[in-house]
């Protein structure tokens, strides 16, 4: 039961209703709309969303906002954003505990830490959810600059006493290893969306396969491995593409191959989408596809599932034993084992293909309908609560 004590002061970049940080934003979301009802969150976010520099409209700065699933939220404003702003926040009210969304972030990932290191307020416990940071593939972007800032918080005894959120075993492995041995880590998944409903997909010829790709253009995306596997495919294929440009010189590579493609291979590109329109742009393909270089957990893949959609995800990400479930294929990143789950895809007709999206949609259901990563959110704040009472 929520109490007045229950109060969870939360810090994350990017908050609804943004939607083009993906998957932190989603997550966090997610665990709110879970939670609500025995948690009272406090969400400090900015008042823009990502690579976007105009604010919301007719949302207000500076105040708490009561958002529809009940979370209040303050949007802070780009050059309204400073230490002593987060202190003051931080220092408004008795909060039960501070929950901080990732690792990187000066404003909403150091500065609290910071102000609760230098001010002695170490009675308020902090979460820290690392939310796939700490992968070996997430630390290889911007290696140096990573590398150097771990190393100045450990020295500095930045995460000292800091308890830890990891989504899957080999996150709390990671936690371990980059952080250090003492820090508590709790295991609770991410939350997945609890239905989305999609329309039936057109009809599968055999030698053709519409696939679509939702992601940010960027390197860890990987789309650019994906357009090569397509250079060599055998079949008809068609690629729609959703998501923002994050890296420009990345999407130019991209492009020099869309340009020299067959003629048996065709791209459309469509750019950012909203998460309404997702079921919409699902019902018109027959799989996802996500060669990700590593994911902490993938929102869209739980999503097209969720819409009876079976999914081609590299084995860099929590989705495991896929094919055994027909939901899909994880494959390494090796080109030709992307060529040849692209080609046999497209090699089935209609009612081979119907085995697999009766896997997609049963897979789905499961995961939405497991109450297990709930119950580890609740017991994870439960915990970590009862040190400050």
């Amino acid at each position: 039961m929520k109490s007045m004590t229950d109060k969870v002061l939360v810090f994350i970049d990017w908050y609804l209703p943004g939607f083009r940080a993906g998957g932190p934003t989603r997550s966090c979301a997610n665990m709110v709309a879970a939670l609500g009802g025995e948690f009272s969150f406090y969400i400090v976010t900015r008042n823009t969303d990502y690579c976007e520099s105009e604010p919301y409209p007719d949302i207000p700065e500076n105040q708490w906002i009561v958002l529809p699933s009940g979370e209040r939220v303050w949007y802070l404003p780009e050059g309204g954003i400073s230490l002593r702003t987060v202190r003051q926040i931080m220092e408004s009210e008795n909060w039960s505990t501070i929950y901080v969304n990732g690792l990187y972030s000066r404003f909403f990932s150091v500065y609290p830490l910071l102000i609760r290191k230098m001010t002695g307020k170490l009675n308020v416990p902090v979460i820290v959810a690392a939310r796939g940071m700490l992968a070996a593939s997430a630390i290889g972007v911007k290696k140096t600059k990573k590398r150097i800032f771990l190393k100045t918080a450990k020295l500095f005894g930045l995460y000292k006493g800091v308890f830890f959120q990891a989504t899957h075993q080999g996150e709390e492995n990671e936690i371990h290893k980059e952080i250090g041995p003492n820090n508590k880590v709790f295991v609770a998944p991410n939350i997945a969306q609890r239905e989305l409903l999609s329309d039936e997909p057109p009809e599968k010829r055999q030698g053709s396969l519409r696939l679509i790709s939702i992601a940010r253009i960027a390197p860890e995306k990987n789309l650019l491995f994906l357009l090569e596997a397509l250079s060599n495919v055998r079949a008809n294929v068609q690629l729609s593409v959703y998501g923002s440009i994050y890296d420009e010189n990345y999407w130019k590579s991209c492009l020099r191959v869309i340009n020299a493609f067959p003629d048996n291979v065709r791209v459309e590109v469509h750019g950012v989408i909203e998460p309404s329109q997702i079921p919409v742009a699902l019902g018109k393909h027959h799989m996802l596809v996500l060669p990700s270089r590593g994911e902490n957990f993938g929102h869209v893949i739980a999503e097209s599932m969720l819409a009876g959609r079976p999914v081609l995800v590299s084995d860099q990400t929590p989705w495991k034993g896929l094919e055994k479930s027909h939901s899909g294929k994880d494959i390494p990143l090796r080109m030709d084992n992307w060529r040849k789950a692209i080609d046999y895809f497209a090699g089935l007709d209609n009612d081979g293909f119907k085995v697999w999206l009766r896997g997609a949609a049963q897979r789905g259901q499961e995961v939405s309908k497991d109450p297990g990563p709930v119950d580890r959110h609740r017991e994870m704040f439960r915990a970590v609560i009862s040190f400050h009472e």
